[in-house]
């Protein structure tokens, strides 16, 4: 346990590392990563291989040392919590805990507020994700994500201030031309699937 911990009490690592977080509306813990389940709100951006390069990366490394965020579950389910940002990361030491003895198996969280709202959930889910570079396929993905979102407030009267590229661009820090773009390959084709065909007017 002293291995898992090691670094966390010391000021080796810097700020962005350090999962120590003093805000009582955000604890922080060790906890195993089997007592943590998957998100299904959460995007799958990788492949699995590409999962795999990445758990030999962190397991290379030593450790992960940035904290998941989680709740609490309040069903009954088998595991204490549920994950909100950090999907890739939980995956490869999942793969790293099942190759190596030695492989880390606790890991620092912070503990969020329970969201009950889906659309805010899954707003929360895509703020805590990794921010990384990301390819145009995976970022399509995301601009998707965003837009249902976007959607789904505009729905119910709680439409975000600005225009939908504006505030998909800011979010996930991309040129607005370049969210326009993948804005209109997504509602465009979606339009193209709700049209009916021509023969269906045909009687």
């Amino acid at each position: 346990m002293n291995d898992l911990l090691k670094g966390f009490e010391t000021n080796e690592y810097n700020l962005a590392d350090n999962f120590m977080d003093q805000s009582k509306d955000l604890p922080t813990r060790m906890v195993s990563i089997y007592d943590i389940e998957f998100n299904e709100l959460n995007p799958i951006l990788d492949s699995d291989e590409a999962i795999e390069e990445f758990a030999d990366a962190i397991y290379e490394e030593g450790q992960i040392r940035s904290p998941l965020n989680v709740y609490r579950n309040q069903s009954d389910s088998k595991k204490k919590y549920t994950l909100l940002g950090g999907h890739r990361r939980l995956k490869a030491l999942l793969i790293n805990a099942e190759r190596y003895p030695e492989a880390q198996r606790m890991v620092p969280v912070v503990i969020e507020k329970r969201i009950e709202d889906k659309t805010e959930e899954k707003m929360k889910i895509l703020e805590l994700n990794e921010h990384r570079t990301l390819t145009p396929d995976q970022e399509k993905i995301v601009v998707s994500e965003y837009l249902n979102v976007y959607r789904s407030l505009e729905s119910r009267g709680e439409k975000p201030k600005g225009q939908v590229r504006k505030w998909i661009a800011n979010h996930m820090n991309i040129g607005e031309k370049k969210a326009e773009k993948y804005i209109h390959e997504l509602e465009g084709y979606k339009r193209k699937k709700q049209e009916p065909r021509r023969e269906e007017f045909i009687e």
